[in-house]
């Protein structure tokens, strides 16, 4: 065992305190407070116009920082397509920018659409050049995000090109604790870096199921 690794049984107890306690697979009961609980406000406004993007972008434009987050239809930005950005504040705001809803046109791909091809540069959809304006101009916010690299693939599938001011929590995770730990997958995911630096409770099954619900029940439209 490499110099400051920890072993399975180490590990194990480590996630345990983090993520909780294992009822049946799949599912756990969680020991520490929920992250949405602390850092949330009120529920996320949904935005589904082009004057709500406007609207959304000129209150983030005046923060340091924001946080950035995409759900997507799959794990391939070249077969699928985002369908949610996540923008949020260090206030506690937050929006969700339903991108279904702005470009009805987007879909996956399917064995009869031909070839695809990496290198072509798609255009960015007529309703989210606000967004693509925001998120190329050097003057916004820092984006800050886990694992960004794959939601910067997915923002440029969109023809959206963010290049400057990003910082991946993640990433900087890794770098700091480099040798440590010898589990990357568990020891710098969001779950982790929020359980072990917030000691808050950050669940994946909340971007479905929660996610799900604030979208038919959000009280804030725009």
């Amino acid at each position: 065992m490499a110099k400051g690794a920890l072993s399975q049984a180490d590990r194990a107890k480590v996630k345990t305190r983090l993520c909780g306690t294992r009822k049946v697979p799949g599912e756990w009961v969680q020991n520490l407070p929920a992250a949405r609980d602390f850092l949330l406000k009120q529920d996320p406004v949904l935005v589904r116009t082009t004057a709500g993007l406007h609207h959304m972008i000129s209150l983030l434009a005046s923060e340091k920082a924001v946080g950035f987050d995409l759900e997507t239809t799959g794990l391939c930005p070249h077969r699928n397509y985002a369908v949610v950005a996540g923008f949020g504040t260090e206030g506690g705001d937050s929006w969700l920018v339903d991108i279904k809803a702005l470009a009805p046109e987007l879909k996956d791909w399917q064995p009869g659409d031909g070839p695809i091809n990496p290198m072509k540069r798609r255009p960015c959809p007529e309703a989210l050049l606000p967004l693509k304006a925001f998120l190329e101009s050097p003057d916004r916010p820092v984006l800050v995000g886990t694992s960004l690299q794959f939601d910067l693939q997915f923002c440029m599938a969109l023809g959206m090109y963010p290049r400057e001011k990003i910082f991946c929590t993640q990433l900087a995770h890794r770098i700091l604790n480099a040798g440590k730990e010898d589990d990357g997958a568990l020891f710098s995911s969001l779950q982790w870096c929020a359980g072990s630096l917030l000691g808050l409770w950050v669940s994946k099954d909340e971007q479905f199921e929660e996610g799900r619900s604030w979208a038919d029940n959000t009280i804030g439209r725009i």
